[in-house]
């Protein structure tokens, strides 16, 4: 069958990719049930969902949905499966998360991406991004985010908390984000106002109850998110100079450099001129020597 011989052409491919025939045998069955029909499947969408599952520890469901998109994506960005896979992993990466985590993180949210996101791959990854350094899950920001846009229900539950807690809550910039499709800003605005990891262990069973509550989330997931926040807190305050000082130190010599490659440049004519000056002075001296060196041992 046409199927069988693409997964035949995508093994032996695999295969000198370091993948596993196991891992082009399930992208293979995982792609048919995501796409629908065995023609929509292509021998280079089997490569690439196996290529993903089996290099990022992404579940093969999740790596099909993972290729539908990134092909979909195709005609607007002009970049191949392999490539935008490569995106991803760079952004993963350098924001010190686990790529298959932000992989599968996009995967399992198309509902939310299709109703907060402008629906490119690079603004998906770096809302599911955002969301991990949050210390939550998409599904975690999308729940923040349904609760605030539920004007009424988001305002009763916000007074609530305010009374139990002592304190007044305002989520009034974060129902504004929300609406904006900022999820994880929103996110962000209403983990602010909870006062840090500190005052939630303070917190009475109650009074937790109705933080969550307002947050949109499980009483467990707002306490994951809040210790997250202090990791992230710690992190910065332990490191962040260092850092200020390192950037600040390759600013100045960037600067010094730029300095003297302006003045280079405004000055090629003067500095060919001494370079040849130079190099007249270096040929007389050689002559000199030479002809010293002739005088020595009698030579013409």
């Amino acid at each position: 069958s046409t199927l069988g011989t693409n997964i035949a052409s995508a093994g032996v491919s695999g295969l000198m990719m370091g993948v596993s025939i196991e891992a082009t045998k399930k992208a293979a069955t995982a792609l048919v049930t995501e796409m629908g029909s065995l023609g929509s499947v292509t021998t280079q969408m089997i490569q690439d969902s196996a290529y993903i599952s089996d290099n990022f520890g992404v579940s093969a469901e999740n790596a099909a949905k993972l290729t539908r998109m990134f092909k979909g994506a195709e005609a607007a960005t002009g970049k191949t499966t392999a490539e935008t896979t490569q995106m991803v992993k760079d952004m993963a990466e350098t924001s010190n998360i686990p790529v298959g985590t932000l992989m599968s993180e996009m995967a399992e949210n198309m509902e939310h991406f299709a109703k907060y996101s402008d629906g490119s791959v690079d603004n998906m990854a770096k809302m599911a991004k955002s969301a991990l350094k949050l210390g939550l899950s998409m599904s975690s920001v999308a729940k923040i985010s349904d609760n605030l846009l539920d004007i009424e229900g988001s305002m009763a539950a916000e007074m609530e908390a305010s009374v139990l807690l002592g304190r007044q809550l305002d989520f009034s910039r974060a129902r504004e984000l929300a609406w904006q499709g900022k999820s994880a800003e929103a996110a962000k605005e209403v983990l602010g106002q909870m006062g840090g990891i500190a005052a939630f262990n303070k917190m009475n069973v109650y009074q937790r109850e109705a933080a969550a509550a307002a947050a949109g989330l499980e009483v467990s997931d707002l306490q994951k998110a809040l210790q997250a926040q202090e990791s992230q807190n710690e992190h910065m305050e332990k490191y962040g100079s260092y850092w200020g000082d390192v950037i600040s130190k390759a600013t100045k010599y960037g600067s010094i450099a730029m300095d003297g490659a302006t003045y280079a440049a405004e000055n090629a004519h003067n500095i060919a001129a001494m370079g040849g000056a130079m190099s007249n002075v270096l040929g007389w001296i050689g002559k000199t020597n030479i002809a010293e060196k002739g005088k020595k041992y009698n030579i013409e």
